[in-house]
């Protein structure tokens, strides 16, 4: 029998399932049911950080998971983490104390008068899992348990933004996971070295994530020869972003060529590093001039983000999306760029270009250049001069069938001598585009010569517009044709019908993961 007694009252509620969850995971060979153990464990911890019983959170934790020997002794491996816990609920409830929320009694009769629905519900499941599991599957799952502990002392540490200690916890688990080749682990392992990453990231920088890049190659050969997909997505994007952070776009591009993001079985992957990836890797196709397939990265890296959450990451993808457009010539829609703060120097920029005055980019440019460092796009941006220049010149070859090259330098802003506007002239006109299908430049009199406003109709715009649409739509379709899952044919598998409910059972259960996996895989 896998049952035993109930824990004590006083464990937090969502302990046991936590428990439980990890070591069905092992018995039942399904990795992704922890998935909804660390969902279980982000909420129980939240409700800990606000209550001031953190440290209490993580004795009940090892009480209830582990013998008192292997609890001792990983007390004694957490007692400067556990420390600084203890300090942070002190500092907690004397901010309660001070707001005036020390009657307990009187905040629990409230609670219990304002409790809705929702909650009792939630209640009720957690304390569902009124049997823990026996010892010998505790001890089966001891690494499971063990690393689940110390992702949670990782978010804690997180949380309060003691970075260095996080960053020593991180370090010494994923030594202890990279010790055992168990699929349940994966999982486990990811969170962790997400958990890595951003520590070194906020208590050292760039140069801190940087430093762990030997480390990170080591632990991704590691991931890669145990076919170990969740870390390999980690550990690619945490590279990616440590390589771009330096500017260092060559090597990431070799390692992207060389280590390719895995293709794993359905629901193998996570949609948030697939973003992730999708956001690095249209980064590093737009500074090699690649802006087409820049475009199309970045489009679909927006796309797989999920919409209630990672709201910076959402704006910074909007930003490379914006001057990428820009750089193919196309020009954003007012809406997509009003009524966000942080998308007005960008609001500007596409102004500038689509009225093609350098007087105005260069404007744009001046007074928003630290916003476009620290957004990394400063080297683009210098790169939309060009076309600034050509966006003016066919708007000035739409408006005059005849003007000549110095009026055109002068509505422009373009400064240089007169040959020096007719090689830009010449320059753009051999590039076309609309309005510059038939222009020409008259030498003789040194005029900028055109038909006006072309029939749209009669140009390859309207064809092109469509393929755009189709091709958009075509891999939307076979994403989905990707995504769905077929059930076997009657009498192929030879299923039982017992058999049968309890696969769709964890099916459902499986599907029911993964779309809550979407929302909360974001730091």
């Amino acid at each position: 029998s896998l049952a035993m007694s109930v824990p004590a009252a006083h464990t937090p509620i969502h302990i046991p399932s936590i428990v439980s969850l990890c070591v069905r995971s092992l018995l039942n060979k399904e990795p992704r049911t922890l998935n909804r153990a660390l969902r279980l464990l982000s909420i129980s911890l939240k409700d800990a950080s606000s209550s001031g019983s953190q440290r209490s959170w993580m004795s009940a934790f090892m009480d209830l998971a582990f013998s008192s020997a292997a609890s001792a002794s990983l007390a004694l491996d957490l007692a400067e983490p556990m420390r600084l816990l203890a300090s942070l609920d002190e500092e907690t409830m004397k901010k309660k104390a001070n707001a005036g929320d020390v009657d307990m009694k009187d905040s629990t009769d409230a609670d219990a008068k304002t409790k809705t629905p929702a909650d009792e519900k939630q209640t009720d499941e957690a304390a569902a899992a009124t049997q823990k599991p026996s010892a010998a599957a505790l001890n089966l799952a001891t690494p499971e348990l063990t690393l689940t502990l110390y992702v949670a002392t990782a978010m804690l540490l997180v949380d309060a933004h003691k970075y260095a200690e996080a960053l020593k916890t991180c370090e010494t688990a994923v030594q202890m996971a990279a010790t055992y080749n168990r699929r349940t682990l994966d999982l486990l392992g990811a969170r962790l070295f997400r958990l890595w990453g951003l520590a070194a990231e906020k208590s050292g920088g760039t140069k801190g994530l940087a430093a762990l890049r030997p480390q990170m190659l080591a632990y991704h050969r590691t991931s890669c020869v145990r076919h170990d997909i969740p870390g390999q997505e980690v550990l690619l994007n945490l590279l990616l972003r440590s390589y771009l952070s330096e500017r260092l776009y060559a090597q990431a591009e070799r390692l992207r060529s060389r280590a390719p993001l895995p293709e794993g079985a359905l629901g193998a992957r996570s949609n948030a590093q697939q973003a992730r990836y999708l956001h690095y890797l249209g980064r590093i196709r737009a500074v090699h001039l690649e802006y087409t397939e820049a475009k199309e990265c970045l489009s679909q890296a927006l796309r797989k983000a999920p919409a209630r959450a990672a709201a910076g990451f959402r704006m910074l993808t909007t930003k490379w999306l914006v001057v990428v457009r820009m750089l193919l010539g196309e020009t954003p829609e007012r809406r997509e760029l009003t009524g966000v703060k942080v998308l007005a120097p960008y609001f500007a920029l596409a102004a500038a270009a689509r009225e093609g005055s350098l007087a105005a980019f260069t404007r744009v440019v001046e007074s928003h250049g630290a916003v476009f460092a620290r957004d990394g796009l400063s080297h683009l941006v210098a790169r939309l001069r060009r076309n600034v220049i050509r966006s003016g010149v066919r708007r000035v070859a739409l408006a005059y069938t005849r003007i000549s090259l110095a009026d055109v330098a002068s509505k422009i802003g373009l400064e240089g001598s007169s040959s020096d506007v007719a090689s830009v002239v010449a320059k753009v006109i051999r590039d076309g585009g609309e309005g510059m299908e038939e222009a020409y430049i008259d030498h003789a009199s040194g005029c900028l010569c055109s038909r006006g406003a072309p029939n749209v109709y009669g140009t390859r715009s309207p064809a092109a517009q469509f393929h755009d649409r189709t091709m958009f739509l075509m891999d939307v379709h076979n994403e989905a044709l990707r995504a769905m899952r077929f059930p076997a044919k009657a009498g192929d598998d030879g299923e039982t019908e017992e058999q049968r409910r309890e696969r769709r059972l964890a099916e459902s259960e499986l599907a029911t993961a993964i779309a809550e996996e979407d929302d909360d895989d974001f730091l």
